[in-house]
């Protein structure tokens, strides 16, 4: 199935939508062109987590991706724990990502550490706040649907860090959990009214990633209720994810930052994508019939 998506010129074209190239200058191209649209961007290196060798190579690899941001106007970083040392051991991990903070700041660019499994939460909380700097310069991603993420963000906010909220996408126990699109809804907007609640000095930058229309809405009514202003948060979705809801809240004023997925690895994630909904399997399956 790989060969195929891979080599069929068709597939070729529905991965383009979601998945920028198999190069960093694939991705640069892409960002430019969205900075010219107005959006915001974060580059994004895909790759599966592995020994250490891999992760020495992910480290390298993002090294690149930190100096060629630099260039783009306002773009950030986003990279995996796991992917660069965190599933050999913590100390990799931290040394790793030290080494890649220390060139961000060099050049001023920004890092958002993802999130992965629950089972990686305290490790990659627990670098996070050993490396953390003052300023927006590191951030974190928390998961709406983990129930620990109430206490995570609570003690978050006082420091003053960027938290990118997720509603998270992994297959988690219900006892780790919420269950369901009704529950994570709910929690992901409990999440983002103790977010908005704050003053960037006090509580940090949100930055909301959502595809989900109704949780957009209920945020704008949040941050004009809280009087946060539309440069004190910002939306961020995936390269190719509703797109009709980017420019929507892109022409109405707000800050939005779109993942730019890119790298040779790219297969699980964009098949990934294809699970996500039946629309984009749908979307996938008309491509391929030239329909």
């Amino acid at each position: 199935m790989e060969r195929f998506v891979r080599g069929f010129p068709l597939s070729r074209h529905v991965v383009s939508r979601f998945i920028a190239g198999d190069h960093l200058a694939d991705a640069v191209r892409v960002a430019k062109r969205l900075s010219k649209e107005g959006f915001l961007t974060c580059l994004d290196l895909l790759g599966e987590s592995g020994d250490e060798e891999m992760a020495s190579a992910s480290r390298r690899g993002t090294l690149e991706v930190i100096q060629a941001a630099a260039e783009l106007e306002q773009a950030t970083v986003s990279l995996k724990p796991t992917q660069i040392g965190l599933a050999v051991s913590s100390d990799l991990f931290k040394e790793n990502l030290a080494s890649l903070l220390d060139e961000a700041i060099r050049v001023g660019v920004a890092l958002t550490v993802d999130m992965e499994k629950s089972d990686t939460v305290d490790k990659t909380v627990g670098v996070f706040s050993a490396l953390r700097t003052e300023g927006l310069g590191l951030g974190i991603v928390l998961q709406a649907y983990l129930h620990r993420s109430v206490q995570d963000l609570d003690a978050l906010i006082p420091k003053g860090v960027r938290v990118r909220l997720c509603k998270g996408a992994y297959d988690e126990r219900p006892e780790v959990a919420f269950q369901g699109l009704l529950p994570i809804r709910k929690a992901y907007l409990t999440l983002a009214k103790r977010m908005l609640g704050k003053g960037i000095d006090e509580g940090g930058y949100p930055e909301f990633a959502t595809h989900d229309p109704i949780l957009a809405t209920s945020i704008l009514k949040e941050a004009k209720e809280k009087g946060r202003g539309r440069e004190g948060f910002e939306f961020q979705m995936l390269h190719g994810i509703n797109r009709p809801l980017q420019e929507r809240l892109r022409d109405d004023g707000y800050r939005v930052r779109v993942y730019i997925p890119f790298g040779p690895q790219w297969y699980p994630y964009f098949m990934r994508r294809l699970a996500e909904r039946p629309a984009n399997l749908l979307f996938f399956l008309r491509a391929v019939l030239g329909k």
